[in-house]
């Protein structure tokens, strides 16, 4: 059914269908056109969307490497300082045992030769040595058992009147060439004494003598060497005296 209009100015019959039909066409052609800019405006989202994971990605992967290489940087440090104290730890026991074997080297030098010079040389060298504590009562015993000068001028004199009733008494002993006997104290005389209690002591006197024998045949034996051990309480009288000669 057509639906037709009268043109109140000329009459004429206007058909509506037509220009329906007539019409159609314009709006089918602008269709299209929405369409490409819909398709131009997902291509651009996607694409924005594409770049931000791209640069996600890129960002995620920079920080994993800069971490990846802060820890072997950090694994190559800790290690250079593992190694830096490792060797500081050997120096450190290499010099560590080289003073304990001078230390206990010295202390044994100390302890054989028992004076009281020998004694603060070594606590005075190693005043946190390895025998100090030991060196310090050495050392108080030698003092304690120290002879005064005047002390052993009297020993050493009581020592020689000793020698001199020895050779008297020798000389008795001796073959009928021997014209006269000799005594001297070689080196010196060691002296010290030796508590028996806490108050009670006695001296010992200790020590080598080279005899001397004047001969009227030259061929013979003209000198022996003697060891002397002397025993003298604290009132200077003598408590035990023996005097060996030296085998040869």
């Amino acid at each position: 059914m057509s639906n037709n209009t009268c043109c109140k100015n000329c009459g004429t019959n206007i058909d509506q269908n037509q220009d329906d039909s007539n019409s159609a066409p314009a709006s089918i052609k602008e269709k299209p056109i929405r369409a490409k800019k819909k398709v131009n405006n997902s291509c651009l989202l996607m694409f924005a969307l594409f770049m931000l994971l791209g640069v996600t990605i890129a960002g995620i992967a920079y920080g994993l490497f800069k971490y990846h290489q802060y820890q072997i940087e950090t694994k190559e440090a800790i290690l250079e300082e593992l190694s830096i104290r490792i060797q500081e730890d050997e120096k450190a026991n290499a010099e560590h045992m080289r003073m304990a074997q001078e230390d206990s080297a010295m202390w044994k030098k100390t302890f054989r030769s028992k004076t009281i010079v020998a004694t603060e040389k070594y606590i005075n060298t190693y005043p946190e040595g390895i025998f100090v504590n030991e060196a310090y009562l050495l050392l108080e015993e030698l003092k304690r058992r120290e002879v005064s000068s005047n002390d052993q001028s009297v020993i050493r004199h009581i020592v020689e009147e000793e020698l001199n009733s020895f050779r008297k008494q020798n000389m008795k002993k001796r073959e009928k060439d021997v014209i006269g006997l000799h005594y001297q104290i070689e080196d010196k005389l060691d002296i010290t004494r030796k508590f028996i209690n806490r108050d009670s002591f006695v001296y010992v006197a200790s020590g080598k003598v080279l005899e001397t024998i004047n001969r009227s045949d030259p061929k013979k034996p003209n000198s022996n060497r003697l060891k002397l051990h002397f025993t003298i309480s604290s009132d200077k009288k003598v408590v035990d005296a023996a005097i060996d000669y030296i085998k040869k």
